[in-house]
């Protein structure tokens, strides 16, 4: 899980985490009413005032800010998986297909696949950008490497066109532009996140055991 680490900052500052394994979340764009939004957001600013107030060390404040970033991110969560609000849909067989074969369609050209899980108003994706890099790092050419924001652009882009013209929609969005992507860390972080990628079905109640949910997908890593 180590990054791929090159010293393209100091001439593209804007290229980070090179290489890495992203665990991202993207919404439908009517999965939460705006008041409820609003109300994670400001506990969230509040929770970040206090820290900038109460503590002085700029290296522990940063600690706590990236905590309190992931606890908003994970309220966002678990409230998608309890609330009835918003269209849910990604419960239509047909519109969960076409995202999750829209996801698909990148494997191996852009990252790997390593787990995807499609519910009804949100989806859960770990991507391996490893696969861009060569195994000889002077081949490397930052220029051709396509980063995380972009290929998002193309699932969602590309998988809203679909589903709009398979339900008849026009001028509405369909996917909230906000994403929240963490990078993995480790072999424990990337363990932890596979385990919630494909248990979010089991702990929202849909299934018992996670193979029977349609639209979780696991790679399955052949022995050596």
């Amino acid at each position: 899980m180590d990054n791929f680490n090159i010293n393209y900052r100091r001439i593209l500052p804007h290229f980070q985490n090179i290489g890495a394994t992203f665990f991202v979340t993207w919404r439908l764009f009517d999965s939460m009413p705006k008041d409820s939004i609003e109300r994670l957001k400001s506990n969230w600013e509040l929770k970040q005032i206090n820290i900038k107030r109460q503590l002085k060390d700029k290296i522990e404040i940063n600690k706590l800010l990236k905590e309190a970033e992931i606890e908003y991110w994970n309220s966002f969560e678990k409230y998608l998986d309890n609330i009835k609000y918003g269209s849910h849909c990604l419960k239509n067989p047909e519109v969960a297909q076409i995202v999750l074969e829209k996801i698909k369609s990148y494997d191996g050209k852009y990252y790997i696949l390593e787990a995807c899980c499609i519910m009804s108003n949100h989806v859960h994706v770990l991507l391996n950008f490893n696969i861009q890099i060569p195994e000889n790092e002077e081949e490397f050419d930052i220029r051709k490497y396509v980063q995380l924001d972009k290929v998002l652009k193309y699932i969602k882009g590309g998988s809203s066109k679909e589903i709009n013209k398979l339900l008849n929609r026009s001028g509405q969005p369909f996917w909230n532009e906000i994403n929240f992507d963490r990078y993995i860390r480790n072999e424990k972080h990337f363990n932890s996140t596979i385990n919630y990628i494909i248990n979010n079905p089991v702990n929202a109640g849909l299934v018992i055991n996670w193979e029977d949910y349609p639209y979780t997908y696991l790679r399955k890593i052949e022995p050596n």
